[in-house]
C-alpha cells in the first residue's frame, strides 16, 4: 500500500508538471505570436533533415 501511495504521488507530481510546461507553451505562443505545437505525425520541413552533404559547400 505505501509502493502505491507512493506511485499515485508520483503520477501527481507529473501530471503537474505535465500541464505546467503545457501552460508555459501556450503563454510563449501568445506572447511571440507563434505556434510552438508540433502536430502529431507531421512531415518534418524542408530543409531541417540531414541530406548527408557536407556542409562547408563542397
Amino acid at each position: 500500500k505505501a509502493r502505491i501511495r507512493e506511485l499515485e504521488q508520483m503520477l501527481g507530481q507529473k501530471q503537474f508538471e505535465i500541464e505546467f510546461k503545457d501552460k508555459m507553451i501556450d503563454i510563449a505562443e501568445e506572447m511571440y505570436d507563434i505556434d510552438i505545437k508540433k502536430k502529431l505525425g507531421s512531415k518534418p520541413l524542408p530543409g531541417s533533415g540531414s541530406t548527408g552533404k557536407p556542409t562547408d559547400g563542397k
